[in-house]
Parts: structure tokens; C-alpha cells; sequence
């Protein structure tokens, strides 16, 4: 008897939360790299039918190297293969932090505004490809962004210092998705 009622009571509790999540619209997913620092910033945008969770991780990287450190450094990069760079980026992660944060999104104004913008996904897509002849940039930020939509269908591209000028929809993207964050 008791026996049944805490497996009645478990499923009532499982049933609850299962069903009581809103379905997954889509997923934005945003990386930030600039290029002159070894930084990078990433933005996830869980979007739901009653809102949306942002989260943002920072990699960090270790300052601190030791002897041992130098010598395998030394060793994978005199020779380099495919094997030596499986290696480095094993190092590399290994010597790497990430800070992260989450944060519940209500504001409609800014959701809906990101819902447009994604709903013009292959508008962004193409306007990536644009580049514009009369400007050169020397140093900037490449900015990755993914969708995973509500079918499951990933898509993605980079862009090296998107402008106003030639790729409008992508830079107020940027902004939206920047204007989220600044609620951390």
C-alpha cells in the first residue's frame, strides 16, 4: 500500500515538471571573439513561448604556466601534426575557465524584436556573405552564430566586424542579444 502511493505520488510529481515547461521555440547561440585578445564571450538565448533564458559564459584563461608546461609547448609545436595539434587543443582547454551566468528573460520588447530578427534567419545568413569594398579592416571581432530551431535544424555562420552599413540586420541583432546582457 505505501508501496503505491509513493509511486503514485513520484509520477504525479514527474508528470508535473515534465509537462509544465513551455516547448523551445529556438535556441541562438553567439560567440564573441576579438581578435587582438585571447577573449571570448558566448550568449545562449533559450527562447520559450512565455519568454527566454540568456546565458553567458566567459572563457578565462589561466595566467600561470610552470616549467613543465614550457616543455610540452616546446615539443608539440617544433613538429607540428595532427596529432600535436589534438594535443595542444587538449592543453589549451585544459588550462581554461569559463565564468558563466543565466538569467530569466521577461521582457516581451526585447524578445520580440530577437523573434523578428530570427525569423529573417536566412536574410542574416545571406547578408553575412556581403562584404563591403570601401572598407578595410586590419583588427576586429568575428562574431559565430547558430540557430537551433524548433525542428531541430541547426544553422550557422561567422562574420568578421559586421557594420551598419552593409549588414544592418546582423549588427542589430548584436545589439539586441548585447542589450539583453546588460541586465546581468
Amino acid at each position: 500500500m505505501i508501496k503505491n502511493a509513493f509511486l503514485s505520488f513520484f509520477l504525479l510529481f514527474l508528470a508535473t515538471f515534465a509537462f509544465s515547461q513551455s516547448p523551445l521555440k529556438y535556441e541562438l547561440s553567439l560567440t564573441k571573439r576579438p581578435s587582438a585578445i585571447q577573449e571570448e564571450i558566448s550568449y545562449m538565448l533559450q527562447r520559450g513561448e512565455d519568454g527566454g533564458i540568456l546565458i553567458i559564459k566567459e572563457k578565462i584563461f589561466s595566467a600561470k604556466g610552470s616549467a613543465a608546461d614550457s616543455l610540452f609547448l616546446t615539443s608539440v609545436l617544433e613538429k607540428p601534426s595532427d596529432e600535436k595539434r589534438i594535443l595542444l587543443r587538449e592543453f589549451v582547454e585544459s588550462k581554461t575557465t569559463y565564468v558563466s551566468d543565466s538569467l530569466v528573460i521577461t521582457d516581451l520588447k526585447v524578445l520580440e524584436e530577437i523573434d523578428l530578427m530570427v525569423s529573417k534567419w536566412n536574410n542574416l545568413v545571406e547578408q553575412s556573405h556581403l562584404k563591403n569594398p570601401n572598407r578595410f579592416v586590419l583588427d576586429g571581432t568575428t562574431f559565430s552564430l547558430s540557430l537551433l530551431n524548433e525542428n531541430q535544424e541547426l544553422s550557422s555562420f561567422s562574420i568578421h566586424s559586421p557594420d551598419d552599413q552593409t549588414h544592418p540586420e546582423i549588427t542589430r541583432l548584436l545589439r539586441s542579444l548585447e542589450l539583453l546582457s546588460k541586465e546581468f
